[in-house]
Order: C-alpha cells, then sequence, then structure tokens
C-alpha cells in the first residue's frame, strides 16, 4: 500500500484551516461579549446616584405641586364659567328678541321713508320759493 502524500497533504491543510476557522469564531464571540460586559458596566456606572435620584423626585413632587395649583384654579374657572351660563337666554328668549328687532327694524324703515318723503316736500317747497323770488 503505498501512501499518497499530496492526499494528506489536502486534508492536513483543511483539518488547520478548519481549526483556525474555529478559533478565530471563539475568539471574536469572546471579543463581542466582552465588549457587552463593557458597555453594561459602562451603562450601569452611569445611572442615578441616591443624591441624585432624590433631587429628581423632588423637582418631580414641585412639578406636580405646581400642576396641581394651575388645575385647582382651572376647576374654580370652570365652576364660574358653568354658573354663568346658566343665566344665559333660552331659546324661547332669543326668540323674543329676534321679534322685538323685526318690529324695530320696520319701524325705522317706515320712519326712513317718512324722512326722505320729507325731505323731497322740503326740495320741492325752497325750489317753489326760489322760483317765486326770481
Amino acid at each position: 500500500m503505498a501512501i499518497d502524500y499530496n492526499a494528506m497533504q489536502f486534508w492536513v491543510s483543511v483539518g488547520g484551516n478548519l481549526v483556525v476557522g474555529i478559533y478565530v469564531y471563539l475568539s471574536n464571540k469572546q471579543k463581542v461579549t466582552n465588549d457587552r460586559f463593557t458597555t453594561l458596566e459602562n451603562a450601569v456606572n452611569e445611572r442615578l446616584s441616591k443624591d441624585d435620584l432624590k433631587a429628581a423626585k423632588v423637582a418631580r413632587d414641585e412639578s406636580c405641586r405646581q400642576h396641581k395649583i394651575e388645575t385647582d384654579k382651572l376647576k374654580d374657572m370652570y365652576s364660574g364659567l358653568s354658573i354663568n351660563i346658566g343665566n344665559l337666554p333660552n331659546q324661547k328668549s332669543i326668540e323674543r328678541l329676534h321679534e322685538r328687532l323685526d318690529g324695530l327694524v320696520k319701524l325705522v324703515s317706515g320712519v326712513e321713508g317718512e324722512i326722505k318723503g320729507m325731505s323731497h316736500t322740503l326740495d320741492l317747497l325752497q325750489e317753489h320759493h326760489i322760483k317765486e323770488k326770481s
């Protein structure tokens, strides 16, 4: 039995490349995992300290207090508006007012016509007097 050195060299190269490929894969996987842990550690270190957290709570509570004061003011304004809305005229009152205004418009139109008539009469009288004197 003769040994085929070319075939043996091929399989040794394939095995060596396979070992190198597995090593590179595991090495990169470990590098990515280490990077993730480093990122996570940095995020944890950047979190608020207890004093910062207390200051944030105080600021939030102050904001909530201001919001409650503004809300109470708006509630008072709303209750005042609801009282005023109760005093507004209803549909029947508006209809009566509309009828009265229509009557006034008719009267004013009549007076306007009478005044135009008087003005025309006055113009005729003046014209007549001017012609008599001439």
